[in-house]
């Protein structure tokens, strides 16, 4: 591979390095403050904790199941209440798009593996038992559904 094929190849990487006002969820795209790193979110802070203390108190079951827990609030936590939510909501694209890549991929595996059986069975009891879980063969109705919801969200 010569020498230009190599360059070529490495555009992508750098095109995530530049600095794209992404305006996402009402930026108003205003220039980087300097003191940028202090936008730590408080008070969902404060709410994880709580969360967490509720389930060591009440729901915990194995140690393996709270270290993925609280792995899964940590993960949350990096992803929107430290500055990275404030970077990529004023100011860089693809630090919004690592957020909602954390929101995405990596938070609900280790939510599920956290959460105990005996909060999940009986959801599921309840579900198989109303029929709830049939929708599920039917991708086409599961696909307008999300569309649905999403289009409320966005417009509500």
């Amino acid at each position: 591979m010569n020498k230009d094929k190599r360059v070529l190849l490495l555009i992508p990487f750098f095109t995530i390095l530049m600095p794209i006002y992404s305006l996402a969820h009402g930026g108003d795209g205003r220039e980087l403050s300097p003191n940028y790193l202090s936008e730590w979110n408080y008070l969902l802070a404060a709410v994880l904790i709580f969360i967490f203390g509720f389930y060591l108190i009440k729901l915990r079951e194995s140690l393996s199941q709270s270290i993925c827990f609280f792995l899964a609030l940590a993960v949350f936590y990096i992803a929107l209440g430290s500055p990275l939510h404030y970077l990529g909501d004023q100011y860089l694209f693809s630090a919004h798009m690592l957020e909602q890549s954390i929101v995405y991929v990596a938070f609900p595996p280790l939510l599920l593996l956290g959460i105990p059986m005996k909060v999940i069975k009986p959801v599921v009891v309840w579900g198989l038992r109303k029929n709830i879980f049939l929708i599920l063969k039917f991708p086409l109705i599961l696909l307008l559904l999300f569309n649905v919801l999403f289009l409320y969200i966005i417009y509500r």
